[in-house]
């Protein structure tokens, strides 16, 4: 009866240590999400896929980071584009081609565009983009990708050797979704962290 007892001691500790843990790794990727980078030259933009709807439209957030490249582009910060993702089951293109598309309907040169279409997660987006910058004599990126994105894209910049800055797109408009996104966000942070380490 006791060890029941201390077992179940244990396991509410663990719980309520767990979501200690969950809610502090939840606000640093808040407060992560709201920082300001320094806006650079680079040589390339690198824009980090998400869906594409089944008829064909962008999500909203495939929209605003290939709408933030291409503000970046109208700046004058980097005048080539890799945009990346590839084709998930209910997608109709490949979330490289439909941005590739948004670029070209407003009248960036196709040569400047390069795309990978065949990354799933954002370590093989940035291993392609990495190959893609060697290939093209590419040294320094920007990198776009939602704001709760941003911190994790840029630690995997490091990783795989892109010089790179952020240019963070806007999150999701809805306060749910902006929830739900960091929460996902975080555990990506915990997958990261147990890989690479600090």
């Amino acid at each position: 009866m006791m060890r029941k007892k201390k077992w179940r001691v244990f396991c509410l500790r663990a719980i309520i240590a767990f979501a200690i843990a969950y809610i502090a790794l939840f606000a640093a990727v808040h407060i992560c999400s709201t920082r300001e980078y320094p806006q650079v030259n680079a040589d390339v933009i690198i824009v980090l896929g998400a869906r594409v709807m089944p008829d064909g439209e962008l999500s909203t957030t495939l929209e605003y980071r290939i709408r933030s490249a291409y503000e970046a582009y109208e700046k004058g910060l980097a005048g080539a584009f890799i945009v990346t993702g590839a084709q998930g089951a209910d997608e109709p293109v490949t979330e490289a081609r439909a941005m590739a598309d948004y670029l070209l309907s407003r009248g960036v040169d196709e040569a400047n565009i390069y795309m990978d279409d065949k990354s799933t997660d954002t370590i093989e987006n940035m291993s392609n983009a990495k190959a893609i910058m060697e290939e093209n004599g590419f040294e320094d990126a920007l990198i776009v990708t939602s704001d709760y994105h941003m911190t994790r894209a840029v630690w995997l910049t490091r990783q795989v050797g892109i010089d790179a800055t952020g240019y963070p797109a806007p999150g999701p408009d809805l306060l749910h979704n902006r929830i739900i996104a960091r929460l996902r966000e975080s555990l990506a942070w915990v997958k990261y962290l147990l890989v690479y380490g600090l």
